[in-house]
């Protein structure tokens, strides 16, 4: 069985609202709507956020400068359901990442 961990510094999320869970997201146009993901906001401009598995990274630089990570697992999450493919984070800074030339926190085993 695959090992994934994911974490983050839970004292500087703001609470999360309702409409924000994973889950059922109410109707648009007659039709019923899910959220397929769980949106956590924060006002601090300094929240780690890490995810750990076995996979491939890759990473995308945005026009503002912020990074989108993409991670794909290179065996399948025991999540039921939904089948996960891919991670994305979006809106990482890259001095959470980056210091000059070297990468901060990435252990490669």
């Amino acid at each position: 069985m695959a090992n994934f961990f994911f974490f983050t510094d839970p004292s500087l999320l703001d609470a999360q609202l309702a409409s924000q869970a994973f889950g059922p997201a109410g109707t648009s146009a007659g039709k019923d709507l899910f959220r397929i993901t769980d949106v956590h906001t924060s006002t601090s401009t300094n929240l780690p956020a890490v995810a750990i598995c076995d996979g491939v990274l890759c990473a995308q630089e945005d026009d503002q400068g912020a990074l989108t990570l993409i991670l794909k697992p290179s065996q399948t999450p025991p999540f039921e359901p939904p089948v996960v493919s891919y991670f994305i984070h979006k809106g990482v800074a890259k001095t959470s990442l980056l210091n000059g030339d070297q990468i901060l926190g990435v252990v490669v085993a």
